[in-house]
């Protein structure tokens, strides 16, 4: 603990008044003339010493009232804590013997969960709301979509205000056209309007009676469309059929096209439609050769067989293709006589038949 206050102010009093004694006498043996004087430095060191040692009382003696001070404020805030305390604790019981009260012991576990199930309740509504504000600030247009908004509603309010305007116009206009009618009531337009009237269903019914004729003209063209289809399809299916187990032999699942004068309009093939322009020169040489086989074999089948000649045909088929055309060749043979002049004997050694050479007789 520091040292009491006025120890130290007695110890600082009775080394000042040592240092005025030592002055007193020294100054009393200089006056007398008496024994040796003390050495200067050791007058000196002691009175450094001695105001060091003052020094030191003082400071002691000032941190000595700084912890005075300081220990008081301490009480001073430790009372004013202990006085809120009891404070607090008295409000504290007082709350509680009103709770206590109010909620019993054997209800108090009910009160706490329905307290809590309407804090957790609270909670959640006090996040949705903020939810909702948070939503509804975002949606709060900015400054340029209220200049954009403000500039359309503008726009819009100067259109109404134009419609109003053409609208007042247009019923003074019909106002006026009324006092008109009114007034050219009496000049025969009714009647002229009922002639009108009569007119105009007289044009409805030549109207009706066009219509009813160009309905049965257009029924007319489908009829005969559709027959001439039919008779088309008719007079080609021979031929179509004939051509078939050559056609499928050369290219499996097709079938082609014919026109009136059998020549061949296009051929479908896996699905696909290809007109006959855009078919390969080989391709369309050896539908052509199909063609005519097949009209032989119906000339055959009906008793009128003659020879099929191909003259130098075949000239654009590749090895593949020629080879399933020699087989068409040999298959259509067995109906009717066909006959192949060529000048290429060695592309058609593989043909079949029965090879003729035109030799010149001597002589």
């Amino acid at each position: 603990p520091p040292p009491a206050k006025g120890g130290k102010e007695d110890g600082i009093a009775a080394l000042e008044q040592a240092l005025a004694e030592a002055q007193a006498g020294l100054d009393a043996g200089l006056d007398a003339g008496g024994g040796p004087l003390p050495d200067r430095d050791t007058l000196v060191r002691e009175r450094i010493a001695a105001e060091q040692a003052r020094d030191a009382l003082r400071r002691e003696h000032a941190d000595a009232q700084t912890a005075v001070h300081v220990a008081r404020s301490e009480d001073a805030a430790e009372t004013l804590r202990r006085q809120a305390l009891t404070l607090e604790t008295n409000e504290l019981q007082n709350r509680l013997g009103e709770d206590l009260a109010t909620c019993p012991d054997d209800q108090r576990a009910e009160r706490l969960v329905t307290l809590a199930a309407d804090a957790a309740q609270a909670a959640a509504a006090f996040e949705a709301a903020t939810e909702r504000a948070r939503r509804l600030r975002a949606a709060v247009p900015t400054a340029d979509q209220r200049a954009a908004l403000d500039a359309r509603v503008k726009r819009l309010t100067q259109a109404i205000e134009s419609r109003d305007k053409r609208l007042a116009e247009v019923e003074r206009e019909i106002a006026g056209l009324q006092g008109r009618i009114a007034t050219r009531g009496g000049e025969g337009l009714g009647e002229r309007e009922a002639a009108a009237a009569e007119e105009l269903a007289l044009a409805e019914t030549d109207i009706a009676a066009i219509e009813r004729r160009l309905a049965a003209l257009r029924l007319l063209r489908d009829t005969i469309a559709d027959s001439r289809r039919a008779a088309h399809e008719s007079y080609l299916k021979p031929v179509k059929t004939a051509m078939r187990p050559y056609l499928h032999a050369l290219f499996p699942g097709a079938d082609a096209a014919l026109d009136a004068g059998f020549s061949v309009d296009g051929l479908t093939r896996a699905g696909a439609d290809e007109p006959f322009v855009s078919l390969s020169d080989g391709t369309r040489e050896q539908v052509a050769i199909i063609v005519r086989l097949a009209l032989g074999r119906l000339l055959a089948e009906r008793g009128q067989a003659v020879p099929v000649v191909l003259d130098d045909s075949l000239v654009f088929s590749d090895d593949d293709r020629i080879e399933r055309m020699f087989d068409v060749l040999t298959q259509a043979a067995e109906k009717q006589q066909v006959i192949v002049l060529t000048c290429r004997s060695r592309a058609f050694l593989s043909c079949g038949g029965r090879t003729l050479t035109i030799e010149r007789e001597d002589g």
